[in-house]
């Protein structure tokens, strides 16, 4: 059980923030080489065809073409899919982590007051989930704009960065003052962390902060 725990503990630190960067450029390399064999396969196909019957020649051009067409959108889509998420969250805010090891349990710092500029983020890693498992979960610390510190009644807060709808990972949007999720356009109240359009309907869940005399802020664990 414990060779299983830590394998999974593993595997999930690969696919951490961390290694998105590197996780990004692996799909991607792996879903063009697999659609540029597809395409190949199809191409070459209709050449045969062609060849064999030269009496279809036109006919089988375009629907060479279309088949090509579809195929360069589908992967287009699906790359959006995979790609947006990971670019949008490399183009803003840092990524910041600390290792999980047998027995350590101290609260990781995220960062310093000073270093975080209101209405702004920086990226995260708990070292355990929502549900108290070991892990490596991706979270959001946000300086709240004046208005929103406001009404929130306080200057920084932190959420889980999974969408609670798919599982996106998702940002602060400064220019709207929301968390967004790229992938189905999911939006979150910074100030509370409440679902407030699109598919989500659960909240984002809610991470405990301390900030002590020097303004280093610590992830204290999930509310």
């Amino acid at each position: 059980m414990d060779a299983v725990r830590e394998f999974s503990a593993t595997l999930l630190a690969a696919i951490s923030l961390t290694n998105l960067r590197s996780l990004g450029i692996a799909l991607f390399l792996a879903v063009l080489i697999g659609a540029g064999v597809i395409i190949y396969y199809f191409y070459t196909k209709s050449l045969r065809s062609e060849h064999s019957n030269p009496g279809n020649k036109g006919r089988t051009s375009s629907r060479r073409n279309f088949l090509v067409g579809v195929l360069v959108l589908a992967l287009a889509g699906f790359l959006a899919q995979i790609l947006v998420p990971l670019l949008e969250l490399l183009r803003k805010g840092t990524v910041l982590v600390g290792g999980i090891s047998s027995g350590q349990e101290a609260p990781p710092k995220i960062a310093n007051v000073a270093e975080v500029p209101p209405d702004s983020q920086v990226s995260f890693v708990m070292r355990r989930n929502p549900d108290g498992s070991p892990g490596q979960h991706p979270a959001i610390l946000i300086h709240l704009p004046e208005d929103k510190a406001a009404s929130a009644g306080k200057e920084f807060v932190a959420y889980s960065a999974v969408c609670t709808h798919l599982g996106c990972i998702v940002s602060y949007r400064s220019e709207e003052e929301v968390l967004f999720c790229p992938c189905h356009a999911g939006r979150f109240d910074p100030t509370d962390g409440k679902a407030i359009s699109g598919p989500p309907k659960k909240p984002l869940p809610k991470v405990r902060l301390r900030i002590d005399e020097n303004g280093d802020i610590y992830a204290e664990g999930w509310v």
